[in-house]
């Protein structure tokens, strides 16, 4: 055996210390991120994009999925092979007109009239997500929310699919599809509503989770004041997102009957909903807390339940993401009755 001489016993030491405290580097790097990728990461998007990570913001009681979601959407266009167009036909009552034929109405692209080959009266199971304000300026309305979802479900096909979101400083995902009606309305019940309004973000997170939904037919409820105050998103981004969506929007809007006790944010909510609900070919229900919110819910319901489907196959099929223009009256030959049609206006090729 030999020996190592003082010298080279030395170099040994010498690289046997940078070796350890490589390795102890090494470990402790190691450790960090995995202490790192135990926490939520929060990423805040770039000014001009559409993307960001979202999490979601604990209220105070164990409402729904805490997991960090990261949602990357994409804008959505109609295959220009065949152009579906949900219609609602109301009366000066409000009311569904049923007993329509085809011949009954005539579409319009661009301008250009269409064919239409595919018709139907449609109520079959869709994907719903609710989006619920539980944020603090919701605090003396909870009981609204929960009155008007009761009858909003009366009308429910036993198979529908329901999401519901709440909005807080950030969205909350209070039930997901493998809850059924009954566990949402517990959720509602448990709520003590606290934080700022992310509505915007809340929609954004609702037409999100309707991409991935198990039905074609897809609507968002959304029962708000309207009063945004704390969302990333903004009000021009999650417009465009809505109208190139397949989904109707619907919003009933508690509010304040006297405009002075209103916020600036709650006295521009009805522009805000509005706008985001009527290029999608649903509607805004602006009521008083005494006037009936629940029956305004069960309106929408059957409207959801009485839509005319409109298809066509355009004229032009081009698939350059251009945005046509789509217009729906009744037939010349149709009793001139009064009635309202509620359609989406707009659609972008692909």
């Amino acid at each position: 055996m030999i020996e190592a001489g003082p010298c080279l016993q030395s170099i040994l030491n010498t690289r046997l210390y940078i070796l350890s405290a490589c390795l102890g580097a090494a470990l402790a790097f190691t450790a960090s991120a995995s202490a790192q990728s135990e926490d939520e990461v929060h990423v805040v998007p770039r000014p001009g994009t559409m993307e960001a990570s979202e999490r979601a913001t604990d209220t105070g009681r164990p409402l729904g999925s805490t997991n960090h979601l990261k949602l990357r959407p994409e804008r959505l266009r109609v295959d220009v092979d065949v152009v579906l167009v949900p219609v609602v036909v109301t009366d000066t009552l409000n009311r569904p007109v049923t007993g329509l034929t085809k011949d009954s109405f005539e579409l319009l692209d661009d301008g250009e009239k269409q064919k239409i080959h595919f018709f139907s009266l449609d109520d079959d199971a869709l994907s719903m997500a609710l989006v619920l304000d539980i944020s603090n300026s919701m605090v003396n309305r909870v009981s609204v929310e929960r009155e008007a979802l009761e009858k909003f479900f009366q009308n429910a096909n036993p198979e529908d699919e329901y999401f519901a979101v709440g909005v807080s400083s950030s969205p909350l995902l209070l039930a997901d599809s493998a809850q059924g009606i009954g566990d949402i309305q517990s959720q509602l019940a448990l709520v003590q509503p606290a934080g700022y309004t992310a509505l915007l973000d809340s929609i954004y997170f609702a037409l999100n989770k309707l991409r991935s939904a198990r039905y074609a037919r897809r609507a968002i409820l959304i029962i708000s004041d309207g009063g945004e105050n704390d969302s990333r998103f903004n009000f021009r981004e999650i417009k465009a997102l809505a109208e190139e969506s397949d989904v109707t929007v619907y919003a009933i809007r508690p509010v304040d009957a006297l405009p002075v006790f209103r916020t600036i944010e709650e006295k521009l909510g009805n522009r805000l909903l509005s706008g985001i609900t009527d290029v999608t070919g649903g509607r805004t229900v602006s009521l008083g807390y005494s006037d009936n919110i629940a029956g305004a819910a069960a309106a929408i319901s059957t409207e959801l339940r009485n839509q005319y489907v409109l298809g066509y196959h355009p004229t032009e099929r081009s698939h350059t993401g251009k945005s046509h223009r789509i217009k729906v009256r009744m037939a010349k030959s149709t009793d001139s009755v009064a009635v309202h049609l509620q359609y989406r206006k707009q659609y972008s090729s692909r």
